[in-house]
C-alpha cells in the first residue's frame, strides 16, 4: 500500500515538474454536501464549494451543485447534474448541465470505475457555450475499514466547433468515514489545460465533507 501511494505521488510530482514552462497556480477547495434518497434506487445530492488561492487565501470562485443518481445495478449508475459557478464579485455565472454513466469492477480489495459522460457549459451575458465528453477512470483500495485511498485520471474532450482534449486531471486522495453517515474526502489534484498556446496548470488541495441522510 505504501508503495502504491508513493508511485502515484511521484507520478503527479513528475508531471508538475516536467511542465515547469507553464504557469502553475496553487488553490484550496473547501466543499460540503448532503445527499438523500428520493426513491428506493434514486438519490439526490446538494453541494456547495468555495475555492481559494493558496497565497492570499481569498475566495476566488463559488460553486453550487445539484445532482441526481439512479442505481441501475450493483455495479452501475446513471447520473444527472446541474452546476453554477461564479467568481467572487463577478456578475456573470457559468452554468453546467451534465449527465454520465458509471460502471464499477471489483477485484479483491481494489475497486475500478469508469465514468463516461457529457457536459454542456453556458456563460451568462456572453452566451459562450462549450460541449465536452468527460471520462473519469479511478482505482480505490478498499482494504481499510474507515479509510479508502484512491487514484483518479480525468480527461475532457471538447467536441463542438473544436475537437481536442481540453483538460487532463490527475488526483490522489482518500475518503475517510468519520461517522456512519458522515464522510470526509481529502485529495491533491493536478489540473492541466491542453492544446493552448499558454496552457494553465493548477495544483489543488481539496476537502469535502459529505452527510448522507
Amino acid at each position: 500500500m505504501k508503495q502504491f501511494v508513493l508511485i502515484i505521488f511521484l507520478l503527479i510530482f513528475g508531471i508538475t515538474k516536467g511542465q515547469s514552462s507553464s504557469k502553475l497556480s496553487r488553490n484550496f477547495w473547501l466543499g460540503h454536501g448532503v445527499s438523500f434518497k428520493v426513491f428506493k434506487k434514486t438519490e439526490m445530492s446538494f453541494q456547495a464549494e468555495q475555492r481559494f488561492g493558496v497565497n492570499n487565501f481569498e475566495i476566488e470562485k463559488n460553486l453550487i451543485e445539484l445532482g441526481l443518481k439512479r442505481k441501475l445495478s450493483k455495479l452501475s449508475k446513471l447520473g444527472l447534474l446541474y452546476r453554477t459557478t461564479w467568481e467572487d464579485g463577478a456578475d456573470y455565472r457559468l452554468r453546467r448541465y451534465a449527465g454520465h454513466h458509471k460502471f464499477n469492477i471489483i477485484k479483491g480489495d481494489f475497486k475500478f470505475s469508469n465514468q463516461l459522460g457529457f457536459q454542456f457549459d453556458v456563460r451568462d451575458y456572453t452566451g459562450e457555450t462549450k460541449s465536452h465528453i468527460r471520462d473519469k477512470i479511478a482505482m480505490k483500495y478498499d482494504y481499510f475499514k474507515k479509510v479508502k485511498p484512491y487514484f483518479q485520471c480525468d480527461f475532457t474532450f471538447r467536441f463542438d466547433n473544436k475537437n481536442y482534449i481540453d483538460n487532463n486531471r490527475f488526483s490522489i486522495g482518500a475518503k475517510v468515514r468519520l461517522k456512519k453517515n458522515v464522510k470526509l474526502k481529502l485529495f491533491v489534484r493536478f489540473d492541466q489545460q491542453s492544446n493552448r498556446q499558454n496552457p494553465e496548470q493548477e495544483l489543488i488541495f481539496g476537502s469535502k465533507l459529505a452527510l448522507k441522510i
